[in-house]
């Protein structure tokens, strides 16, 4: 259920069936609602996000003099490897060769960087803690 119309939707019936079963009970659609969880923790969660000023760009651009933050230093990084497969071979390179030549203790897997997305509120997330588990590799590399 949405924090919308299907919510409007589901409460009006509710009504019907509360008046049904207990018809002196005083319960009106128009004054309940139930909220979404997933949706309360997406605005909560973008809303920090603003505040801090880690909101992901809606297109392509690179605001990469801004670097003080570091979820935006985190998301320069990851887009850097991402954007050519040449980047990526290297990425993936660094990993094998560190593994094999034992720089990594533990191994690391062999993961692809994570890019947050504005629509995914916990893509932002995502992409840190990805990042925290592969920064022995972005520290390695050239």
């Amino acid at each position: 259920m949405d924090s919308a119309s299907s919510n409007a939707t589901m409460m009006e019936s509710l009504e019907g069936l509360v008046k049904g079963k207990y018809p002196t009970m005083d319960f009106k659609a128009t004054n309940a609602n139930v909220r979404c969880l997933s949706h309360a923790i997406n605005r909560c969660t973008q809303k920090v996000i603003d505040v801090v000023g880690a909101t992901p760009p809606e297109g392509e651009n690179n605001d990469e003099n801004d670097l003080v933050n570091p979820v935006k230093k985190v998301r320069v990084i990851v887009r850097s490897v991402r954007s050519s497969p040449q980047r990526r071979n290297l990425w993936f390179n660094a990993i094998r060769v560190g593994n094999q030549l034992q720089v990594f203790v533990p191994h690391v897997k062999e993961l692809q960087l994570i890019l947050d997305i504005r629509t995914r509120w916990d893509s932002t997330y995502q992409m840190i803690h990805r990042f925290l588990q592969m920064r022995q590799v972005s520290i390695s590399m050239p």
